[in-house]
């Protein structure tokens, strides 16, 4: 519908970049970067300074965000930056946006600025939470536990969790499908890496599975037919053994099993 109202809309209008965040969020990416490309043509000069310029600054930062253009972030971080502590309205109060400081925290990081992220997006959290925009407020814990956690996946899990925690359930009372399955995938992933921060060495669960069969004197093929994956899976999966424990080869690593007390029974 909204691609049938443009042909007769300017090209410049905010519908253009609201197409262009549609494309991202059903996954048409290669349409949104088409769209992107013109609209970032001489520093954005297709998008009219009007009572709209802010809200197509936040449209055109999500996607420059998810097509992960760093160039043009720095241009689009540019624009924007006069308005933080601000709120993204459009037009007189026809919607609120949240802080301009989350969209500011989506450029800097990027352009690979992570310390300036980092600072948008917790002041960008400190408006939203004082102002009540929870739709926002949740996009920004989410994009502040995936920075922190892609900085330092160590010694965020705590804070990554809790951001997430709060994040899945502002999304799952608004109907924020997009964002709920995000967080699902990324709190998944910090579940997983603090299990496996636990095992020796860093070993994932399938490869303890392996190890041990490998330890009571089973061939690849056999290990293959018992956790059900292919020979080849299997065979993978011994490399990641032998390079994560230091070891040389098969009888090696059997042993580095016992001592670590891996063997079951």
């Amino acid at each position: 519908l909204l691609e049938r109202f443009l042909t007769g809309a300017q090209s410049g209008s905010v519908w253009q970049p609201g197409l262009v965040v549609l494309y991202t969020e059903v996954g048409r990416y290669e349409a949104a970067r088409n769209e992107f490309e013109k609209l970032s043509a001489d520093d954005f000069a297709a998008v009219p300074r009007d009572g709209l310029w802010v809200t197509c600054l936040a449209y055109l930062a999500e996607v420059c965000a998810v097509l992960d253009d760093a160039e043009r972030a720095k241009y689009l971080y540019r624009h924007l930056l006069p308005y933080s502590g601000q709120n993204v309205v459009a037009g007189t109060s026809v919607a609120c946006f949240g802080a301009a400081d989350r969209f500011l925290g989506l450029l800097a990081m990027t352009a690979g600025d992570q310390d300036s992220a980092v600072s948008h997006l917790v002041a960008a959290l400190a408006l939203d939470r004082r102002t009540g925009a929870r739709p926002s407020l949740a996009h920004g814990q989410y994009q502040l536990a995936a920075l922190r956690l892609a900085a330092d996946p160590v010694n965020s899990r705590a804070a990554a969790a809790s951001l997430l925690e709060e994040a899945a359930a502002t999304a799952g009372e608004l109907g924020m499908g997009t964002l709920s399955a995000k967080v699902d995938r990324l709190s998944n992933q910090n579940r997983l890496s603090t299990e496996e921060s636990a095992n020796p060495d860093g070993l994932s669960r399938r490869e303890l599975d392996v190890v041990q069969l490998l330890a009571t004197g089973h061939s690849n093929r056999e290990i293959a037919t018992r956790l059900f994956v292919s020979p080849n899976t299997v065979a993978n999966h011994v490399r990641s053994i032998l390079a994560k424990t230091n070891t040389s080869n098969r009888t090696q690593a059997a042993a580095y099993a016992r001592r670590c007390n891996l063997i079951e029974g």
